[in-house]
C-alpha cells in the first residue's frame, strides 16, 4: 500500500427498509466501533438515515452521503436537492460519485459527475470517485481502457481536482460493475492489477498522484478482504450488501486492521 491509512467504507445504498431496523443496524455499529481502529470507517447511508448516522456514531466514523446535487446552490427552490453544502454543515464529510448504479441505472452524465465533484470540492467534502467496467466490456478487454476513459474524466476537471488529490480529498474506487452485488468479485490479483494500472496512469500525469487513495468495491465479504488487505495497491474497500450485517462489516474492518 502506498498509503499508512487503510479505509473500510460501508455503502447502504436503499437500505434498511424500516426505521427499526436502520436504529438496529447503527446501534449494533456504535458499539462494536466505539474503540477507533486503525483502518478509517465511513459510512454512506441512505439519505433519510444520514444525520442520525452522524448522531449515533462515535467521532472517528465518517459520515457520508450516496449522492450530492449537480446544482450549483447552497439552498434554494430546488425540489428533492441535498447540496454538498447542506450536508457539511450538517457533519457529513463525504460523498460518493460515479457509482456504477449512479451512471447506468440513473443514467448520470459526464456533466452532473463534473458538478457533483465541483460542489463537493467546494463545500469541502471528500470525494470518492467510482470507477469501473461493464462485463461486456470486460470480456472485449477493453476494462483497461474503460477505466482509463473514467479517470480522464476527472483529471481534465482542472487545478482544483489536481490540488484535492495531492491532499487526499479525492479518493478512487475501482468497482467492477459485473462484480457489484452479483456475488461474483474480481479476484485478489484481478483487483491489485486494475489497482497498479490505475496508480501508473495517475502517476503518467503527476508523479505525486500515485499516492492517492484507491479502494476495491465490488461484492466484498469477510471471506475475501483478508486477500484484498494483502495487495501492495489497494488500500482499503468500498463494501455494499456486506455492510448490512454488522459481524460480518466487522471482520472485514478487521482484516484491514
Amino acid at each position: 500500500m502506498t498509503t499508512s491509512q487503510t479505509y473500510v467504507m460501508a455503502n447502504w445504498k436503499m437500505n434498511p427498509m424500516s426505521l427499526g431496523q436502520s436504529n438496529d443496524l447503527l446501534a449494533q455499529l456504535a458499539t462494536q466501533l466505539a474503540n477507533p481502529s486503525k483502518a478509517k470507517v465511513v459510512v454512506f447511508a441512505n439519505q433519510l438515515d444520514c444525520l442520525a448516522a452522524r448522531a449515533a456514531l462515535p467521532s472517528s466514523v465518517g459520515v457520508g452521503v450516496q449522492c450530492v446535487s449537480a446544482i450549483a446552490h447552497s439552498s434554494g427552490a430546488y425540489t428533492g436537492e441535498t447540496s454538498a453544502a447542506m450536508c457539511k454543515a450538517r457533519m457529513i464529510d463525504y460523498t460518493l460519485v460515479g457509482h456504477s448504479e449512479r451512471r447506468h441505472v440513473m443514467a448520470e452524465s459526464t456533466v452532473s459527475r463534473s458538478a457533483q465533484i465541483g460542489n463537493s470540492l467546494a463545500a469541502g467534502l471528500s470525494v470518492v470517485y467510482c470507477v469501473g467496467e461493464l462485463l461486456a466490456e470486460r470480456d472485449n478487454q477493453q476494462a483497461t481502457q474503460v477505466v482509463q476513459q473514467q479517470l480522464v474524466e476527472l483529471l481534465t476537471l482542472g487545478d482544483d481536482v489536481a490540488n484535492a488529490l495531492l491532499q487526499g480529498q479525492i479518493i478512487i474506487a475501482y468497482e467492477p460493475v459485473w462484480a457489484i452485488g452479483t456475488g461474483q468479485t474480481a479476484t485478489a490479483d484481478d483487483a491489485q492489477q486494475m489497482h497498479a494500472f490505475i496508480r501508473q496512469f495517475l502517476a503518467s500525469h503527476n508523479r505525486q498522484f500515485a499516492n492517492t487513495t484507491l479502494l476495491y468495491g465490488g461484492s466484498v465479504k469477510a471471506s475475501n478482504a483478508a486477500s484484498l488487505a494483502h495487495c501492495p495497491d489497494i488500500d482499503g474497500v468500498l463494501v455494499g450488501g456486506a455492510s448490512l450485517l454488522v459481524d460480518e462489516f466487522c471482520a472485514i474492518i478487521a482484516a484491514f486492521n
